[in-house]
């Protein structure tokens, strides 16, 4: 798969279980309770103290959610899919089961919202809107022995490992980012 860097992310954001926004001002329901601690997040369990060293925004984002609440995003990638047609069939197979799909777009929009659970794992639900179809794929993260266990799919049936850093990117791509945010 190829999944190019987004071009921009509309919108990031804490929204309450039942889907509605939080009005201003709003705390989410553990704040001011003394007997509720947040937990750390699936990323800042991985990263340790190299979370710190993310930009605030990725902070945010990454950070832990609420008991309670969802965290959503939106944005645009500039290039999803693969470019290896041979790989149709097996796609098609594993967009069937919520993984990765046959589709080869650029620009295309997507949302994700991201569910914490009891257990301290994270699952993801990402909609991709390419042209002719919507797409989705769903996983769920856990940290085990410091390693991000990433389970792919309706059942979860596909498991990697990933180990986190974190880089500083060139200026250039900064640069880029910076200017497809005032379009």
């Amino acid at each position: 798969m190829q999944w190019a860097p987004l071009q921009k992310v509309t919108s990031v954001g804490l929204v309450t279980v039942e889907g509605q926004e939080p009005t201003t001002g709003a705390t989410p329901p553990h704040v001011g309770a003394p007997s509720v601690e947040p937990r750390q997040s699936v990323y800042q369990q991985a990263l340790g103290a190299e979370f710190h060293l993310l930009d605030p925004n990725l902070q945010k984002y990454f950070g832990p959610i609420p008991h309670g609440w969802v965290g959503s995003a939106s944005g645009l990638y500039t290039v999803a899919g693969s470019r290896h047609r041979a790989l149709c069939p097996v796609l098609a197979l594993m967009a069937w089961r919520h993984i990765l799909f046959p589709e080869l777009e650029q620009n295309v929009p997507f949302t994700v919202t991201n569910r914490p659970r009891a257990d301290g794992s994270l699952s993801a639900v990402r909609t991709f809107d390419y042209a002719r179809r919507t797409r989705v794929m769903e996983d769920t993260l856990t940290v085990v022995d410091g390693e991000l266990r990433d389970r792919l799919g309706k059942r979860r049936g596909l498991e990697a490992s990933l180990q986190l850093a974190v880089i500083a990117a060139p200026a250039s791509a900064r640069k880029r980012i910076l200017q497809s945010e005032r379009r």
